[in-house]
């Protein structure tokens, strides 16, 4: 008896599927990246997609470094901060997502409290979702009959806006804007966060990195200098073009302003102001027998006292 052999036809093809897939470009990417943790949260108006976000995700990583360095972000406090806000906002109705952005009730808190049919449907249960509930229920029965049914206090499986500031703050100290950021939370562990924050949250993090979340040196140079002759609020320099150069570090009560310059050319400096500031006797000779490098430092003693008299400069009271 002869077996029957199955014959392929070679013809026939798999069945076709059709997928949305989001992607991510820009930053440090050299070519688009593909985002596999995605969820779409059905909403009354409209779907709203998130993406899971973790200090180790490829994506976010090769966005930031423009390689996968696991590790790089372990530093960043942006994570813990957003856990922080996410808790405090949880507790506040104010901060539940609606459709129409208005704030909820009270009233109608204990109704968002249950999980909205779109989302129960649209997702599948999240296993260590599972696991929180049963472990908590499982390990205080007696705590949960006085206490209440459990309450995930990062508001698992709902929308939650949280508002942080715009740029991250030690990168960018001067700058006060404020972003509203969507979250939604799976687990203690697991955040996901609003596909249109995703920009937000790379260049965070970029600056982040970039600062090492530290300060960084103020943007005006005039802050990092310090006053170092005799007139008040003066900071003298050799320009290393042939000059002394006077910065003024702050308004006086007069003419002189914040940022104004002085200068004193080496080149052009002359008996009169030689004798002006006493060379012949700090020195011991005149100004023709005098040395170049005695002539570059009265060139600065002069400059030092005529910034004096800018700075003791007033405007008559009117």
């Amino acid at each position: 008896m002869t077996a029957a052999v199955a014959v392929s036809d070679p013809m026939a093809i798999a069945p076709v599927k059709l997928t949305k897939q989001w992607s991510i470009a820009g930053g440090r990417l050299g070519k688009p990246f593909g985002l596999t943790d995605v969820k779409d949260i059905d909403t009354p108006q409209g779907t709203v997609s998130f993406v899971k976000i973790d200090k180790n995700a490829d994506w976010l990583l090769k966005a930031i470094l423009g390689t996968a360095n696991k590790g790089a972000l372990r530093r960043s406090t942006l994570f813990s901060s957003l856990g922080e806000k996410l808790t405090h906002a949880v507790a506040d109705p104010a901060s539940r997502w609606t459709p129409n952005g208005v704030p909820e009730s009270p009233s109608s808190s204990a109704v968002a409290d249950a999980p909205s049919p779109a989302v129960a449907e649209s997702e599948p249960c999240d296993p260590m979702s599972q696991l929180e509930e049963i472990s908590s229920e499982a390990a205080t029965p007696k705590k949960r009959k006085t206490q209440g049914p459990y309450k995930s206090i990062r508001g698992q499986n709902k929308i939650q806006i949280v508002t942080m500031p715009e740029h991250e703050p030690q990168s960018h100290p001067g700058m006060t804007e404020e972003r509203k950021i969507r979250l939604f939370p799976t687990s203690t562990c697991s955040t996901w966060l609003c596909i249109e924050d995703i920009p937000w949250l790379v260049r965070w993090l970029s600056d982040e990195l970039r600062s090492g979340g530290v300060p960084l040196p103020k943007s005006d140079p005039l802050d990092a200098l310090e006053c170092n002759c005799d007139a008040d609020n003066v900071h003298i320099r050799w320009d290393f073009n042939g000059a002394w150069e006077a910065i003024i570090l702050q308004d006086s009560l007069g003419r002189a302003k914040r940022g104004m310059k002085y200068k004193c050319v080496v080149s052009d400096f002359d008996q009169d102001k030689w004798l002006a500031v006493g060379a012949n006797a700090r020195y011991g000779t005149d100004f023709e027998r005098a040395r170049p490098e005695q002539k570059k430092e009265a060139s600065k003693l002069f400059l030092e006292k005529h910034m004096k008299n800018v700075m003791g400069r007033q405007d008559p009271v009117a």
